[in-house]
């Protein structure tokens, strides 16, 4: 080669190229290559990785048991028809009366899975010191005469008492028993008089501020809460195993 023949830049040029095999031509600002993403999917890495994911745990749904899951509680109760030689105090109840009025009464006991059985529907003849005493709501010579001056033929576990009086409520549990009277013509319905003296007999006290529960006085209200059902249902039990 003629290197008179070649112009001077020309010249640096060429042996820059020899020295290093590469053009060093550059055309704006150096821009510094990107970086390839983390999970790139055009790398080999990717490719080659097995990506392990926990195990999907299924949510355990523990569910509350429905009263018709319980078992059913069932209650004997013998039922009295109150005679006595004064009429202001007998009682016209009849048989057939007081077996529908437990067909209604079992209806709204279902709520808490509680039956009653009836054992027994049948007249009682009460000394006429006991009924007038009764007429005044005081119930201490009936407790205190059962057995001397009359006797209870086929009492249960509890028994129920219907009177044409009882003193002035529709119905009442004296002093906490495992009694109670009805009289004849309550203000609301029989069933419901009954199904609320029962309820104080399995531990349930009175409700003030909703007319529709059971327990409210005085009303034709038939509901029972989820905590009177429990209350209930434990109360009905204790009778059962005889610790109540």
């Amino acid at each position: 080669m003629n290197l008179k023949l070649i112009p001077f830049a020309a010249l640096v040029l060429l042996l820059t190229i020899s020295c290093t095999g590469q053009t060093a031509v550059s055309t704006g600002p150096t821009q510094t290559p990107e970086a390839a993403p983390l999970l790139s999917t055009a790398t080999p890495l990717q490719e080659q990785a097995t990506v392990t994911l926990a195990p999907t745990e299924t949510p355990i749904v523990v569910s509350e048991p429905t009263v018709e899951s319980l078992p059913e509680i069932v209650l004997p109760i013998a039922v009295f028809i109150v005679d006595a030689e004064d009429e202001r105090f007998a009682s016209d109840r009849t048989v057939e009366e007081l077996t529908a009025v437990y067909d209604r009464v079992n209806i709204i006991w279902s709520q808490a899975n509680i039956r009653l059985d009836v054992q027994t529907i049948e007249s009682i003849l009460l000394p006429e010191p006991i009924t007038q005493s009764i007429m005044l709501g005081d119930f201490n010579p009936f407790f205190a005469n059962v057995g001397q001056t009359f006797d209870v033929p086929n009492a249960t576990l509890i028994n129920a008492f219907y009177s044409k009086e009882i003193g002035g409520p529709n119905g009442i549990v004296p002093f906490r028993s495992r009694v109670f009277f009805v009289m004849d013509d309550p203000s609301v319905h029989d069933e419901r008089v009954t199904s609320h003296e029962i309820g104080h007999i399995l531990g349930l006290h009175h409700v003030l501020t909703d007319a529709e529960r059971l327990m409210f006085s005085g009303t034709n209200g038939k509901m029972l809460n989820e905590e009177e059902i429990g209350v209930a249902r434990y109360a009905a039990q204790g009778l059962l195993d005889g610790v109540r």
